[in-house]
Parts: C-alpha cells; structure tokens; sequence
C-alpha cells in the first residue's frame, strides 16, 4: 500500500511539472498559428491591389502559399501584370519572382514597361501577350521559344506541368533571365529599360500561380536580389497603379473555390470548363476565297460580320476592329493550315 503512494504521490508530482511545459508549448504554437495566418492574410490582401488585368477575361485566387495568387484566363490569351513601387528606388539591382505551371501548356511570362512613352499593350483579341511589342519581354517553355518587338526565337527552355519557372531582371545590367526548376537558362534578353514589372499572358484555360516573396520562392538566387513582394505597390499610396489601372480592362474578381465531393472547398482552380469556342450568335462560319483579294484594304469592304464568319471558319481569332481583322484574314493568304501563326490560332484550332 505504501509503495502504491509513492508511486502515485511520484506521479502527480510528474504530471505538475509537465503541466506548465505543455502549456507554454500549447501558448507558443497557437502563437506561431496566429502569426502565419496573420502574414498569409497579409500576402493575399496586397496581392490583389497589385495584380492587375489587361487584357481578356482573367480570374484570381489564393494560391497554395502565403504570397502566392493563381491566376486563370477564361478568355483568348488574357495578360495580368503585378504593379511595383519603385519609389524610393532600391539599391538592389536584380529582382525576382516564380510561377508554377499549374496546367503546364501555352503561356508568354517574363517582364513588361508600364510606364513612360513606351508602355506594354497587349490585346487578346489579336492574340498579343508578353513580349508581343517593344515594351515587353517573355519566354514559353510549352514551345521552348523567346518573344520580343513581335518576333519569335527558338530559346532553350521547355517545361511541364508543374515546374517552376524563375523570372530575374537585373535592372543595373539590364538584362532578363530565367530559370527552370532551378536551372539557368542564360541570358534571355538585354533591354533598354532600367524598371520593369513581371507579367504574364496565358491560355484559355491555363493556370498559373504566381510566387512573389522570398520565402516562398523555391529558387532564389544567391545573389543580392530582392523579390517582388518587397516593391508591391499599396492601393492607397501609390500613383503608378492607378495608371496601369487605368488602361486596364477591369480587375479581376476572386473567383469562388470549387466544391469537391467529399473534400468541401477547394483552394485550387477548376480544371478548364469553358468551350472550346464562345457563341457567335446568329455570325456562322463562312469560308471566304482570299486568292480574289489583293489587299487588306479590299477585305475590309465585306464588313465586321462578313470577315468575322471567314475568321471563325478557319478557326483563328476573330475580334478586333474592321482593319484588324482584315489584316489578321489578309496575313493567311496562300498559307497552309500548319504554317498559320499559333498568336492567331483560336482555341481548338486544328491543324
């Protein structure tokens, strides 16, 4: 009997020990708890002032980390750019950001000039993104291909779905790079411009998470840089946003998070549901014979509908003005179906 009460006595005497311990580890998780999703509602709040659309129908929502936002486009190649604040200037030279091919396919990422005489336009319905003009820059690795000034070059980098694309402008140099999954590519483009902003032009239907702060970058260089969560641009202090702003479209809504079955809600985007062609309305496709044409010009006499139904029914992009759309119909003239430009390929276009 008396060895089971010091046994028992020896076991209170643990248990008021252990107590406080546990405690202050109970305190100090809820604590940490606290804190991070405190900087994750930080992150997902300036991301938003910051991120902005272009051009097309693009939809955002929080990514699977604190900084991160990804983004959809529901529309023909729609373009979204991050606004920097620049002011005062900084004394790191390089700056840097990710992307994560969510989906994996056609996509034109890398950097655009948003200010000044020369500033980044691009226009989805002539199937321009990044690096379509001379205010932009951009690469595709579902092409392995580089763009700038509307040319296109061969550039070694390819990816897939999943990979993580690093995105690096060193403003003293003036020089963009890349890497993926870690991997430099070299040199992809040296500019003009000593102040750039990353952008991006995607798909319909792709998806691309956007990773903005240091901690969440899975390859940030080892150089002196700074990540371009540290220059975003606050709703309420900065001019340079209004002025993108107010060339943009619109700005994207947070779409609703999808409701998997079993799961509840999920922070991830939907898989692609949009058709493979919007409605056209009573305009139905109407093959045109543009041998009988000699010029842009004559192909405008026909008018908006009659050029829009020869567009759709060689299933490349039919929106822009009169002239557009004549130029974009003119520029296919005794061309083959494959050699037809993939920027003015409609979605579901065949070869």
């Amino acid at each position: 009997m008396t060895m089971y009460l010091d046994q028992a006595t020896s076991a209170v005497e643990s248990i008021k020990q252990t107590i406080p311990d546990a405690i202050k580890q109970g305190l100090q998780a809820a604590s940490e708890k606290k804190r991070k999703r405190a900087e994750s509602t930080q992150a997902t709040e300036r991301n938003p002032d910051s991120l902005c659309t272009l051009s097309g129908d693009i939809v955002m929502a929080k990514g699977q980390l604190a900084s991160s936002r990804q983004i959809q486009s529901k529309s023909d190649f729609g373009t979204a750019v991050l606004v920097l604040d620049f002011s005062p200037p900084i004394k790191t030279a390089i700056i840097y950001y990710e992307v994560v091919l969510v989906t994996g396919g056609l996509a034109q990422i890398g950097w655009a000039s948003l200010v000044g005489e020369q500033s980044f336009s691009p226009n989805n319905d002539l199937g321009d993104g990044v690096g379509d003009d001379d205010a932009s820059y951009g690469v595709d690795g579902s092409r392995s291909l580089k763009f700038h000034g509307g040319r296109e070059e061969p550039y070694s980098l390819q990816w897939k779905k999943g990979d993580r694309l690093g995105c690096l402008f060193d403003s003293q140099k003036r020089v963009i790079s890349f890497t993926i999954n870690g991997e430099d590519t070299g040199k992809a483009f040296s500019t003009p411009f000593y102040t750039l902003f990353p952008a991006l032009s995607c798909n319909q239907g792709q998806i691309l998470e956007l990773i903005t702060a240091k901690t969440d970058c899975r390859f940030f260089p080892e150089a002196d840089a700074i990540a371009v969560q540290d220059l975003l641009c606050e709703h309420h202090s900065s001019s340079k946003r209004q002025g993108v702003l107010s060339k943009s479209k619109r700005n994207s809504d947070e779409f609703e998070a999808s409701d998997q079955k079993g799961q509840g809600k999920s922070s991830a985007l939907q898989k692609p549901t949009i058709p493979l062609r919007p409605s056209e309305g009573e305009i139905r496709p109407e093959p045109l014979d543009l041998a009988v044409y000699q010029s842009a010009k004559e192909l405008e006499l026909l008018g908006l509908d009659r050029l829009k139904s020869a567009l759709i029914a060689l299933q490349v992009k039919c929106g822009g003005t009169l002239a557009e759309r004549a130029a974009r119909l003119f520029s296919l003239k005794g061309l083959e179906r494959r050699e037809f430009p993939v920027k003015v390929r409609a979605s579901g276009f065949v070869e």
